[in-house]
């Protein structure tokens, strides 16, 4: 029978004890001659996958519908001959830990000769066996050791939780690693009534792991864990929509996140939000990406929840849907940096974060060599740096609602303004950290806010609020870095000037990054050729669309441009391309004045969708009747055209049939228009051209990619 307790230094191993005879009577003590695995079988098949874990077969990962997260323990035995027979021994300790003299040793207790150390470090580890005996004397091994494979993550079993693991251990691009033992992630309490830790689970969490602090990301304190002896902080994130979103609706919450893990005072900190998937996850992306964790490493961790019992499979790309976090990560391969861990490191300063806490957080997690190339001259000016023209400072003490300081632009008699001394020449990106509710398509950037450099003004970037990120989640107002353009900055004193209009915009910060240090310089062995050319794509592009509502998504179109949906969920006026469920839609919302009402004459839609398997396809639209009382009218499908890459395709409906047969009602309805395969690697290019029937639909548009299904 084995029971576990937390070991005290006070009481432990030390050779000096009066109670522990110089007699050992143990032998036939397991010997560790090579790493022990951790990792069970399932587990070390993925962790052992040679290509790009963004591109991995999903077949190769678990569903996410069981709990196969946890790791293995270390089994130990040992034989005793007891020195003097009039001794009885009571039981084991097995004492195991990290440090040589077992300072930070947790305690096994065993009637048996035999125990399970769980949850031991990546690396090389320490143990000691002891026995107790009946009059109070002890008997006690030297000090053993055993290696654990360092393959990672160091993932946990935690007896009623899942998806657990310790981020550090893991190599980074500049020489160094992360710590183990500070920071964690795991799931929350009660997520769906399937994780809650049992009594074994809470002493493993506070004695062994020592938890300290919690941070709840999820959109509620019901999954608080909410340890004794723990501090808990919550820093609601926003979910749902588009991924594209996490990091503009969450910048806030972010910065929390970002602040509190500077303390090292708060370590050990275990972050989750309810199963500690995709805001956890957004959360150690983030960190990872600081600190230099390869990418590939990255995406290898996100699908590494699958293993737990998250009740719905992750994936990478397209078919992630919204839960696709290459959107984010390709926002942030936008902004100027060497890599993308510089990139990073530019975005969190541009949400506010200071120099000073990344430098803390690098400094506290890494052992070894530090990050290279953050330091690059950067120009950032919070809004405490900022002199505000006409306008006054807003102070906000909300933890996630608005930066703590920020000001609100609402006419052009309002700006602020910023000067700086440069010491040299380059080309100097703008980027201001800009928040407003309305998630519109048709405002633009522009509109809201003008800029001058000096006595020169800038062109700002044609980009409308909801693809700078703007918006409004659940009564919270979106913050997000937004690029405004380019500048040439010579040596000597500069200021930069920001100005409003009758367009109300917030801004919490101004920061100017050096073009340069972007993707002319060669990434050596730190990105693989897929990143790069992610990096290259990032900018934001409109797909061709001839009426007005123009659809974003993180697709790349034939000419090999990234598409990135900047949406808000929470936003009546938006379109989407959402992959779930195994295909992709792209679906309009019909509140929103571009597309409501009956499409004109002639209009000619086109999409570019990216093809990467053998996959049958099938065309849709959802379309809707703003007048029930014509559904048994026959449909001309002579007014519909569709051309796949140019060819022309025929419409699966039948000519004649009434809109009632095929389902249509006054509600979105998706009708198939058409069935086709696609070759491997082959872009396709959909264009329909609708010549209006005399009936009122209306329609969003949806392209339904059918994976691993045959088509009659």
């Amino acid at each position: 029978m084995i029971f576990q307790k937390a070991f005290s230094s006070n009481n432990s191993s030390n050779n000096n004890n009066n109670n522990v005879p110089f007699c050992k009577g143990f032998y036939d003590i397991t010997e560790f001659n090579s790493p022990v695995e951790i990792h069970t079988t399932r587990q070390t098949e993925y962790l052992s996958y040679h290509g790009k874990y963004d591109e991995i077969d999903p077949s190769l990962y678990p569903d996410g519908n069981k709990n196969l997260s946890d790791s293995l323990p270390v089994n130990i035995s040992w034989n005793y001959q007891t020195p003097n027979n009039e001794k009885k021994i009571v039981n084991y300790n097995v004492v195991y830990g990290r440090e040589p003299d077992l300072s930070d040793g947790y305690t096994i207790v065993t009637t048996s000769q035999s125990a399970s150390m769980v949850n031991p470090y990546l690396g090389v580890n320490y143990f000691r066996i002891i026995a107790n005996f009946s009059d109070g004397s002890k008997d006690q091994t030297d000090i053993h050791t055993f290696n654990v494979d360092e393959t990672c993550p160091r993932n946990l079993a935690i007896d009623g939780m899942t998806n657990c693991r310790d981020l550090g251990g893991r190599v980074l691009e500049d020489g160094g690693k992360i710590k183990q033992g500070l920071i964690y992630r795991t799931c929350g309490n009660r997520y769906d009534y399937l994780t809650t830790p049992t009594n074994a689970g809470k002493i493993e969490m506070l004695q062994h792991l020592k938890f300290k602090t919690e941070i709840n990301v999820s959109d509620g304190s019901f999954f608080n864990l909410k340890l004794p002896g723990t501090t808990v902080k919550n820093f609601k994130m926003d979910y749902g929509g588009n991924a594209s979103h996490h990091f503009s609706r969450n910048a806030e919450s972010i910065k929390n996140f970002f602040n509190l893990v500077a303390d090292d005072n708060n370590y050990p900190i275990f972050c989750h939000c309810r199963i500690g998937t995709d805001r956890t996850g957004l959360c150690v992306i983030l960190l990872y990406g600081l600190l230099g964790v390869p990418m590939n490493e990255i995406y290898q961790d996100y699908l590494f929840s699958n293993f737990g019992n998250i009740q719905d499979k992750r994936y990478i790309g397209i078919k992630a849907g919204h839960d696709n976090i290459k959107c984010y990560i390709n926002y942030i391969y936008s902004l100027p940096g060497k890599t993308f861990k510089n990139k990073l490191y530019n975005a969190l300063l541009s949400i506010g974060i200071s120099s000073s806490t990344l430098d803390t957080i690098i400094a506290n997690l890494i052992e070894g060599p530090l990050v290279k190339g953050n330091k690059t001259g950067q120009i950032v000016a919070t809004a405490e740096k900022l002199t505000g023209n006409g306008v006054t400072i807003t102070n906000d003490t909300s933890e996630r609602n608005h930066p703590d300081y920020y000001f609100t632009l609402e006419s052009d008699t309002k700006s602020v303004s910023y000067s700086f001394t440069s010491s040299r020449e380059y080309k100097g990106l703008v980027i201001a950290y800009l928040g407003n509710k309305e998630h519109s398509d048709r405002k633009k950037i522009a509109d809201a806010i003008s800029c001058i450099f000096d006595s020169t003004s800038l062109i700002i970037n044609d980009q409308t609020y909801a693809e700078a990120g703007m918006g409004n989640c659940k009564g919270r107002m979106n913050y997000n870095p937004v690029i405004l353009g380019e500048i040439d900055i010579s040596k000597g004193d500069h200021t930069i000037t920001i100005t409003g209009t009758n367009n109300t915009m917030n801004i919490g910060t101004i920061c100017i990054f050096d073009v340069e240090e972007d993707l002319s310089i060669d990434h050596g062995q730190s990105f693989n050729q897929e990143e790069r050319i992610d990096q290259a794509y990032s900018k934001k592009q409109k797909i061709d669309h001839t009426h007005s509502y123009q659809a974003q998504g993180p697709i790349t179109n034939k000419y090999g441009k990234t598409v990135v949906t900047y949406l808000c969920d929470c936003s009546s006026k938006y379109i989407t391309i959402d992959f779930l469920g195994g295909y992709s839609s792209l679906i309009g919302s019909l509140s929103d004045d571009a597309i409501s009402g009956k499409l004109s004459n002639g209009t000619i839609v086109k999409y570019d969708i990216p093809a990467k398997a053998d996959i049958a396809v099938e065309l849709q639209f959802a379309v809707k009747m703003s007048n029930s009382s014509h559904n048994t009218q026959p449909i001309d499908t002579s007014k519909y055209t569709i051309k796949i890459n140019g060819i022309p395709t025929p419409i699966s409906i039948k000519n004649g049939s009434s809109y009632a047969t095929i389902g249509l009602t006054t509600s979105f309805t998706f009708i198939t228009f058409c069935k086709f395969d696609i070759e491997n690697d082959t872009n396709i290019e959909i264009e329909l051209v609708h010549n209006n029937d005399s009936y009122n639909l209306l329609f969003g548009e949806q392209v339904r990619l059918v994976y691993n299904s045959k088509l009659n």
